[in-house]
């Protein structure tokens, strides 16, 4: 097999595209295991007609060893997306697996199974999506299969080097508001899942809250129904990366939301969401889509419509509110003075003295 020595650069890597017949970006720092051929080499050689070696297909999946069945190993049901421990398994004939024995990661559920197409839905791994941010990319997404007990930094060291021709140890690696630490396996933490989202953002600081009310209020007295907008307006002295914000919960089991975000009055995303499941008392953390750079000076509006349901006759919802919002910037915070709050003309309810909104996630 003939192996190229051409060391691909360019100021902005791009992938999944052939580099000859479209003339699009070429990687950085990757040396095909195969000579590219364009599609006239394709047709006057038969031989090659079946493969088209060139990057769209060669670097278009990263490749996953074949499973090894071990007892006591975490597998990947995709069939109940849930992990089990494998206990037990036997062997046909020809050296095949017949039927395999499992338990639950809780240790709470079997689970037998012999049927051909089960026993498929196994897999010692998933594969999950990695956004990347860094100096060049601002979300460019690729999908790695990584193996469930191998640490995160032997599965992705490679594949992050090989797009972004960054080093790994120069990305932090986000999942909604916590950082993943790449010593880890991905089994470790709970919730994951087929095609879960992992943020690879390189330089990007640990997550900050940034909260504006010195006092929320006990009781759930500030109250929404269909149609209702509540807004409010923050803006920082330097630029910051947005990952999110705060509603406040309410006493109630669940509420459904309507936001948009808006940067400089211009709509950078909206959603639909029904909430649940309130990470204390009073709050309830929105995790957004995609991170949003909001640069120095800039006017970040937050806007919600916010029910007990909005396809129902009945959808007056009440929540927990803060107080004494006038006094946010004496709020201790980690990075005093960051924030300046404003009223938002868009707003029905809340305003700078009281109201929702009680936190902004983001990053320096």
């Amino acid at each position: 097999m003939e192996k190229s020595q051409t060391q691909y650069l360019c100021k902005k890597p791009k992938v999944w595209r052939n580099t000859l017949d479209e003339e699009s970006f070429m990687f950085k720092n990757v040396i095909p295991s195969i000579r590219e051929k364009t599609k006239e080499d394709m047709k006057n050689n038969e031989k090659d007609v079946r493969v088209d070696p060139s990057e769209a297909n060669v670097f278009k999946s990263f490749p996953i060893n074949s499973i090894s069945w071990v007892s006591n190993k975490l597998y990947y049901y995709s069939k109940d997306k849930k992990l089990y421990t494998l206990l037990d398994y036997t062997k046909g004939a020809n050296a095949s697996i017949t039927s395999i024995k499992l338990v639950s990661k809780d240790g709470k559920e079997e689970l037998s199974l012999d049927d051909p197409n089960d026993i498929s839905s196994l897999r010692d791994y998933i594969n999950i999506n990695i956004k990347i941010y860094s100096e060049h990319d601002s979300g460019e997404i690729v999908s790695i299969p990584v193996k469930l007990q191998n640490k995160l930094s032997s599965e992705l060291s490679d594949q992050i080097e090989g797009i972004t021709g960054l080093t790994f140890g120069l990305f932090k690696f986000f999942c909604r508001s916590f950082v993943v630490d790449g010593e880890k396996y991905l089994s470790s933490y709970e919730d994951i899942n087929e095609g879960m989202t992992l943020i690879a953002a390189a330089g990007f600081s640990k997550p900050y809250k940034f909260k504006r009310f010195k006092k929320d209020y006990e009781y759930p007295y500030w109250g929404y129904s269909m149609g209702t907008t509540d807004a409010m307006s923050f803006v920082p002295n330097k630029a910051v990366i947005l990952y999110g914000f705060t509603v406040y919960a309410s006493d109630q089991l669940q509420f459904e939301i309507k936001y948009k975000l808006y940067v400089d009055d211009k709509v950078v995303e909206e959603n639909e969401m029904t909430l649940s499941d309130w990470e204390d008392k009073f709050y309830k953390r929105i995790y957004l889509q995609s991170f949003h750079m909001i640069p120095e000076g800039a006017n970040l509006e937050i806007t919600c419509q916010i029910a007990k349901n909005f396809t129902g006759s009945d959808t007056y919802i009440s929540t927990y509110y803060g107080e004494q919002g006038n006094d946010w910037n004496d709020v201790p915070n980690d990075h005093m003075g960051l924030w300046t709050v404003q009223a938002s003309p868009k707003s029905c309810s809340s305003s700078v003295c009281s109201g929702n909104f009680p936190e902004i996630l983001y990053y320096i």
